[in-house]
């Protein structure tokens, strides 16, 4: 396996991999089986964005490994494309290297395009000899006869737990111990601390590798592979393609004849169910989890296209009867009509019982829900299990898949994908209602299920506060219960705390909701030999719910057996990689003093009134305050469109990050904001009448790269923004600010704070306004 990481000059905007217009700076990479690397950097001198800089007595002694400087960007290359031709490897990787799931990566496509940029057509040595390498249109990068094999997609899909970052450094930390080397500019590094800038570029590659042996992720892959038939790539990047070949292997091993995919003429399906949430702070939460429903319901179900009899017509007409069926429920109206509904109309669908006929499907995911518990056990690492889960859960999102390559997925029938949606459905809402029942009986009076989607339910205990008052144990009896339970006796175990008399509840009422789905399954759907079953995942010592699906924090400090102090953030602007820096860190600041605080009022009105004061005076950061926004087409490329009616073009003021951005381009010294880059938008009240830069929006002029043609206006293009007085400012680096901006920090303070906080501080019954007023008094008053 060959490990690589390059640097490229980026000039202030992200190098476009599609059009490699920018210098390779540094190449490292490393062979796994000789343990050697190669390590090259470009001497400044060589290329036009090294200005005149030039390195004196530079030695790389304090490098990790030995580095060759190049003063030819053709030659830095063709000697790393003959150490790949050299070592021959099997497998390329990196991190975001090559084709994964959030795009095409970086590494490979952009040495490809490039070196065919400057003509260097060594790099066909990326692949054996007598092999292709091409990156296609789509950017994605490919050797024949090599495996590209993405690490950041691979390790990402051996995680059983969303980790808050997938970047190197993040990643790195949390496995190792260690991040990556710290450089601020890596452009600057280059010109003027190449030491530093090659450790950085070495490190990087050091720990992919590390990663790698630390978790065996390739081992796990391979195991994964041996199983299903698959490809590296194929296991890391698409579970429709190992779903896909296992049920072709499968299929060709059983005689059987598998179709092929055709765009459905049925789409739509009713979903999962998802609990209305109860907005606010609740204390002693518990996640009751049903574990791998959804294969466990095709196991159960044994629903496949050869096994459905079909509605009571259809049974009638059959040589079945009832007794040889399943009841399973779909919902027969429109396409359309279901869409506008609010609730799924329940018709029966018979499928036959395994006895009569064990359906292909159901062979097969049980095959797969028992290669899972095989590597829940000891013998197993937890990313192996991790990885194998995902497989399993995605079952049902491939089954249900009729869009994937423009077809879904050979065995796409909206029958089959309903039924278990539908099913899903009764199950969850069982499962809640009888848990938060049992809780209840239990003497927890006030227990309740404040949310729930898909396959769990939350449920909070308000009352188990570590006494027992309300419990049916005593603290002796509970004592005992917790010494001999395998997922709560550890060091951390106690008794009078209210996690562990929360737990207790809950544990129990999940094994009482265990004992009923057998009933329950047989009375619904005439299965009586079912494998639901429900545990509880996690405890929150508190969390905050908004009134929204799927938005909310909590503080965790139980999971799956394990004891911890984490904090979880789901659906809010703080994980947004398009927000403000101090929109985050005063979110975040915000719930953590929520969760943390019996009484969080003072506190949390406090920090949020220091902060929003802060940017109301102009004192806050700009880095902090300015608004990530990403440019992907050139720059003049927007404010356009085709009228569908007329097939004319139709011109509109575009968004504040690009007239922003195109004033920057056009009037402040050092700003170059282009496709590729992501600069800070600040709004503004206008540029001061004193400065030499335009008050209004005007550029020189300025053609569009993409402009349709054969229209009026062809290849010119109307700005529409053009004499309107500045409203925004969009700098790659806000050192390039000038003061003559006038930056509207009222504006600034409404989007960055207000809009994304004043939902949190309502939810807890508070005014936005008051809190930070009364925030200031209250910080005033220790002054006094």
């Amino acid at each position: 396996m060959l490990t690589v990481d390059i640097e490229v000059w980026s000039g202030g905007s992200f190098p476009d991999t599609e059009k490699a217009e920018k210098p390779v700076t540094a190449i490292t990479a490393h062979d796994s089986y000789t343990d050697e690397y190669f390590s090259g950097v470009l001497h400044p001198d060589s290329v036009p964005e090294g200005g005149d800089h030039s390195w004196d007595n530079i030695e790389f002694t304090s490098v990790q490994e030995s580095v060759s400087i190049y003063h030819d960007e053709t030659k830095l290359l063709g000697d790393f494309f003959d150490f790949v031709d050299e070592k021959n490897p099997d497998m390329l990787t990196g991190w975001n290297s090559s084709s994964n799931g959030m795009g095409q990566g970086f590494d490979y496509p952009y040495l490809v395009n490039r070196a065919e940029r400057i003509n260097q057509w060594d790099f066909e040595k990326l692949a054996p000899e007598d092999e292709e390498v091409f990156v296609t249109r789509n950017g994605r990068c490919t050797a024949n006869g090599r495996v590209m094999f993405d690490m950041l997609q691979a390790y990402k899909k051996t995680q059983i737990h969303k980790k808050r970052s997938y970047s190197l450094g993040y990643i790195a930390q949390d496995e190792l111990g260690y991040g990556k080397e710290d450089i601020e500019d890596l452009d600057e590094g280059w010109l003027h601390n190449p030491v530093e800038f090659m450790k950085y570029n070495i490190r990087d590659v050091e720990a992919v590798h590390e990663i790698e042996q630390a978790k065996s992720v390739v081992e796990i892959y391979d195991h994964i592979r041996s199983i299903t038939g698959t490809t590296y790539s194929e296991i890391a990047n698409s579970n429709i393609d190992i779903i896909d070949m296992l049920f072709l292997r499968r299929a060709k091993e059983n005689g059987y004849g598998m179709p092929t995919s055709e765009r459905p003429d049925v789409e739509h399906y009713w979903g999962a169910y998802v609990f209305d949430p109860h907005g606010g702070k609740h204390e002693n939460v518990v996640y009751p989890d049903l574990s791998s429903l959804y294969p466990n319901l095709f196991r159960d179900m044994n629903a496949s296209p050869e096994t459905i009899v079909g509605t009571e017509a259809d049974l009638r007409a059959s040589q079945y009867t009832e007794d040889d069926c399943f009841e399973l429920y779909v919902d027969p109206r429109s396409e359309q009509t279901k869409k506008d509904a609010d609730e799924p109309e329940r018709r029966p669908m018979y499928v036959l019982k395994p006895e009569v006929q064990e359906s292909f499907v159901r062979e097969i995911v049980g095959e797969l829900i028992d290669m899972k518990y095989e590597y829940k056990s000891d013998e197993y690492a937890s990313e192996a299990y991790g990885a194998v889960k995902r497989i399993v859960n995605s079952v049902y999102g491939v089954m249900g898949d009729s869009v994937s390559y423009g077809k879904g997925f050979r065995l796409f029938d909206w029958r089959i994908a309903e039924a278990i949606t539908l099913a899903g459905r009764d199950v969850i809402k069982h499962t809640a209602d009888t848990f938060e029942s049992r809780v209840q009986s239990m003497g927890y009076s006030d227990a309740q299920i404040i949310a729930g989607d898909t396959d769990s339910c939350v449920c909070t205990l308000p009352n188990a506060d570590g006494s027992y008052t309300h419990s049916q144990f005593s603290q002796s009896e509970a004592k005992s219960r917790i010494e001999e339970s395998e997922i709560l006796n550890s060091d951390e175990a106690a008794v009078d705390t209210p996690m562990h008399e929360t737990l207790l509840a809950a544990i129990d009422a999940a094994e009482y909701v265990d004992m009923t789905y057998d009933e329950f399954m047989t009375d619904r759907f005439g299965i009586e030999n079912d494998h639901m079953a429900v545990e509880i995942e996690s405890y929150a010592e508190s969390a905050l719910f908004m009134n929204k699906k799927k938005r909310y924090a909590q503080r965790i400090r139980w999971d799956e057996g394990d004891y911890v102090d984490e904090s979880e953030y789901k659906g809010f602007e703080l994980v947004r990689s398009d927000s403000a820096r101090i929109t985050g860190e005063v979110q975040t600041g915000v719930i953590d003093r929520i969760l943390t605080n019996d009484s969080p009022k003072d506190v949390a009105g406090e920090y949020l009134s220091d902060e929003w004061h802060s940017v109301l005076d102009g004192d806050t950061d700009l880095d902090r305050l300015g608004k990530p926004s990403a440019i992907n087409n050139d720059l003049f490329d927007y404010g356009w469109s085709i009228d569908d009616d007329t097939d004319k073009v139709k011109y509109f003021t575009p968004q504040p990050h690009i007239r922003g951005a195109r004033y920057a381009k056009h009037n402040i010294a050092g700003e170059d904001p282009s496709e590729g880059s992501k600069p800070l938008m600040f709004y503004t009240n206008g540029v001061a009448p004193t400065s030499d830069l335009p008050e209004t929006y005007s550029y020189d002029d300025v053609y569009s790269l993409t402009a349709p043609k054969n229209k009026e206006d062809a290849n010119r293009r109307e700005m529409k923004e053009i004499d309107r007085e500045v409203d925004a400012v969009s700098v790659t680096d806000v050192r390039n600010m000038p003061e003559a901006v006038r930056i509207d920090f009222e504006k600034m303070a409404n989007k960055t704070i207000r809009d994304p906080i004043e939902p949190v501080v309502q939810v807890m019954g508070w005014s936005f306004d008051n809190l930070v007023e009364e925030g200031e008094q209250t910080g005033l008053a220790s002054f006094m």
